[in-house]
């Protein structure tokens, strides 16, 4: 799990297959499909707001408590062949 502390001092979690992108007021977490994910904006306030989240075969939680953002994909079971367990 990849961790980066943001400007207002939350901390975002996100898994390792995915891509960080910076944006003059936030962040974009982006899949290896190139589909956006997550969208935060942090404003000058240190205000956070989540403008989009997708969460379709995904872990996605705020915890506010501890100030932690996780996104992590869920990984895809690789069906096993059955022709090499006979």
């Amino acid at each position: 799990m990849n961790e980066i502390p943001l400007s207002n001092e939350w901390l975002l979690r996100y898994s390792p297959v995915m891509e960080l992108w910076l944006k003059e007021d936030g962040i974009l977490l982006v899949d290896d499909d190139n589909q956006i994910r997550l969208t935060l904006e942090i404003g000058n306030d240190q205000a956070m707001q989540i403008k989009s989240v997708e969460q379709d075969g995904a872990y996605f939680v705020v915890d506010p408590v501890n100030k932690r953002i996780t996104f992590e994909l869920e990984e895809e079971e690789e069906e096993s062949d059955s022709r090499f367990w006979e």
